[in-house]
């Protein structure tokens, strides 16, 4: 043979050989950590005269069913259930994280399938009372026609909501009733002077006041001839002045007083005297102190003093 090719030989030799060093190392380390965990053993050589590899090398096989090692077998055996249910854990996990994503993407394919569904059949109802209402209306046996209405049109304004019903007001209470006649009671009659002395020449003014001092309004008649103011001495005698002497006619009448309210009627006194039908003749009343007194029908004041100079 020539050299050049027992060079090649040689050395494609060489390389094999460390080639297979380096796996038969890989599987050396690889069974000492199997036989160190999981119990895996070398499986003796055959019976037959040590059967070898095509290299020369004997072949191992890790025991899978017999675990054999340093530790005891029950080791060996727990370290594989637990690998085991690890596993079927894990499967476990895995399935159920798909059915959860696949229960999740069905609601939204159902409310899809959903909206494609009742989509038409909104269209076809909103379609519907446009074609009714312009059908012409079917008449009835007595003449009068009848509009064929199938539901409100799309779009058409809602009538708005009832309000709620006000209940009516209450009814006002009923007005009082009019005022009665004023009683004696509650009337006051006062006879007042503008001054209490008049020089000579001066004219005394009078007032005869009808005062209503009871607690509510009331009428009372005060007519002309009801009312009555005089003058008197002092002393014992008869009356020297009546406003009524010399005054014809009657007004007035019968007036509404308010709790509180006077009603003055004034009179300018001339200083004569007078008798009833007004005679002629009247004389000047003399100075000195006299009384002035006021009546209205049955009623009476209390007297008022005052001096003429």
């Amino acid at each position: 043979m020539p050299f050049g090719e027992l060079v090649r030989a040689d050395t494609h030799r060489h390389r094999g050989s460390r080639s297979h060093g380096s796996l038969d190392r890989f599987r050396a380390t690889l069974t000492a950590a199997g036989s160190a965990v999981f119990g895996w053993s070398k499986r003796p050589e055959r019976a037959t005269g040590g059967c070898r590899t095509r290299r020369g090398r004997p072949a191992y096989r890790p025991a899978m069913t017999d675990p054999e090692g340093p530790l005891p077998r029950w080791v060996y055996w727990r370290r594989r259930a637990v690998a085991a249910a690890g596993s079927v854990g894990l499967l476990v996990v895995l399935v159920w994280l798909l059915a959860m994503l696949h229960e999740h993407d069905q609601p939204d394919a159902r409310g899809a399938a959903a909206y494609s569904s009742t989509t038409p059949a909104s269209t076809t109802e909103s379609s519907t009372p446009s074609s009714t209402s312009t059908a012409p209306p079917s008449s009835s046996a007595s003449g009068s026609a009848v509009p064929s209405v199938s539901g409100t049109p799309a779009g058409a304004p809602v009538a708005p909501a009832a309000a709620p019903a006000i209940p009516p007001p209450p009814p006002p209470p009923p007005p009082p009733p009019p005022p009665g006649p004023c009683p004696d009671a509650v009337i006051r009659v006062v006879a007042e002077v503008d001054r209490p002395g008049y020089g000579p020449g001066d004219h005394p003014e009078f007032r005869l006041v009808v005062l209503n001092a009871g607690p509510v309004a009331c009428v009372r008649d005060i007519s002309r001839h009801l009312r009555e103011l005089m003058v008197t001495p002092i002393g014992p005698g008869n009356r020297l002045w009546s406003s009524n002497d010399c005054y014809s006619g009657d007004v007035d009448g019968p007036r509404l007083l308010r709790p509180g309210e006077r009603a003055e009627f004034g009179v300018t006194w001339a200083r004569r005297t007078s008798a009833p039908g007004c005679p002629g003749g009247r004389n000047a009343v003399p100075p000195g102190d006299y009384f002035l007194v006021g009546r209205l029908g049955k009623l009476v004041s209390a007297p008022t003093r005052f001096h003429l100079g």
